[in-house]
């Protein structure tokens, strides 16, 4: 569609420049004056057009990289969860999935910071209250840890927010609670198409 825009603008620019002076009859100088000034725009037309295309191709290589990371991230993190889910079941303390779920992203060497605080900025203000992650790994994708009966809408709301005031895409609700974890597993995705 760009490349159907500019050729639509150069073949308007070629016939003013070309065409219609044609009919006026100008000296061979002014004729070859037109033709330069035609050629160097149609080579300017030409660059701004492969630029165009590189910047829609470089950006889209980026977004799709980028994306490709968060969902190799997502994997591993989901791999080590199940992981930990099949030898020490449900039934213990949220912390104790947190320290086993940090010993494993240690062992397969994923950058990780454990309680992460995060400031919530209000107006002008960050208010320093004490909200904290679970998890904030490789800067990208937030987990939060449960061990409670079933997950809830507030639950839910905890990860999107903290997913809002950090400007991240994705989050992992995890719930070593449940028998299946499967079903106790949500990606969460804040305001991205992904």
């Amino acid at each position: 569609m760009l490349i159907q825009k500019y050729f639509t603008i150069l073949t308007v620019s070629i016939i003013t420049v070309i065409i219609i002076p044609q009919y006026s009859k100008p000296e061979k100088k002014q004729s070859r004056a037109v033709t330069d000034r035609v050629k160097l725009a149609s080579h300017e037309l030409q660059c701004k057009i492969y630029e165009k295309e590189f910047e829609t191709a470089e950006g889209a290589e980026i977004r799709r990289d980028k994306k490709m990371n968060i969902n190799n991230i997502t994997d591993k993190i989901i791999g080590c969860a199940i992981k930990i889910h099949k030898k020490l079941g449900p039934g213990f303390l949220e912390s104790v999935y947190q320290a086993a779920l940090a010993y494993e992203l240690k062992q397969i060497n994923i950058n990780f910071e454990k309680e992460k605080e995060l400031p919530v900025k209000y107006e002008d203000i960050l208010l320093d209250i004490g909200f904290r992650c679970d998890f904030l790994i490789e800067k990208c994708v937030i987990v939060e840890c449960k061990a409670v009966k079933e997950l809830t809408h507030i639950d839910e709301a905890q990860l999107i927010n903290y997913l809002k005031i950090t400007n991240l895409q994705v989050g992992l609700l995890i719930n070593f609670n449940s028998i299946k974890l499967i079903k106790g597993l949500k990606r969460i995705v804040n305001n991205y198409i992904v």
